[in-house]
């Protein structure tokens, strides 16, 4: 699994800002050397898969988990990794499908998800949805469809048991990780770009050439600036 670069890291940022989760999910996937076709084809438990794996090659297996109780909302934290949460398996690329009263339903996959988030408007995002996983369904209702649909990828939702150190309140708190993975790689670019700032101006070198450096000699210039 290759490791992004210090510029791919800015470049992704500003590539994905006017996506939404599932864009920017898909996104990640690509940069981390998924080809687009079969990333889109990935049902939605398998994509997160492939999201933890592409994560932790950029920044290691632990993740650092902030939450705010449900019950008192005192913030709860937490360390956790792919293999705590039992998705550190390779993503499964294979298609899963249902025939039911003789119609084939298949399970949501990445591109079915950024279509939805495209169409804007709920109502045309099921629509949507419809036509891609059951386009000769019409006679199963909704309820039922979403029954086969959580039955066919039950790894579609995380949710992680939790006590609140603070109230001691049990509760399942969602997670998503490719909300959590952007939101990791959007901390470090103001960092990255700081970086850049102090030492084009102490130096004057271009910032393609300072992203090119290494992270320890980025690190030894830059504790020569700032000291």
């Amino acid at each position: 699994m290759r490791r992004f670069t210090a510029l791919e890291l800015i470049e992704i940022s500003e590539s994905g800002a006017s996506l939404g989760p599932a864009g920017r999910g898909l996104l990640l996937l690509a940069a981390g050397g998924w080809p687009r076709d079969a990333a889109e084809a990935l049902p939605v438990g398998a994509r997160d898969r492939a999201l933890f794996a592409v994560r932790a090659a950029q920044f290691g297996p632990r993740m650092e988990v902030a939450q705010a109780c449900t019950h008192c909302a005192e913030t709860m934290e937490f360390a956790l990794t792919a293999a705590d949460l039992g998705r550190d398996a390779a993503a499964d690329a294979g298609a899963l499908v249902a025939t039911v009263d003789g119609v084939a339903v298949r399970a949501i996959n990445a591109g079915d998800l950024a279509a939805c988030e495209q169409a804007g408007e709920a109502e045309s995002a099921r629509q949507i949805l419809r036509s891609r996983v059951a386009p000769d369904g019409d006679k199963i209702d909704d309820d039922r469809l979403d029954a086969i649909l959580a039955n066919l990828d039950p790894d579609t939702e995380l949710d992680i048991a939790a006590a609140c150190p603070a109230c001691g309140g049990e509760q399942a708190l969602a997670f998503d990780i490719a909300a959590f993975f952007w939101d990791e790689l959007l901390l470090r670019v103001p960092r990255l770009l700081d970086d850049v700032a102090d030492l084009a101006h102490a130096f004057h070198w271009s910032e393609r050439d300072i992203l090119a450096l290494t992270a320890s000699r980025r690190s030894f210039y830059l504790s020569r600036v700032r000291a």
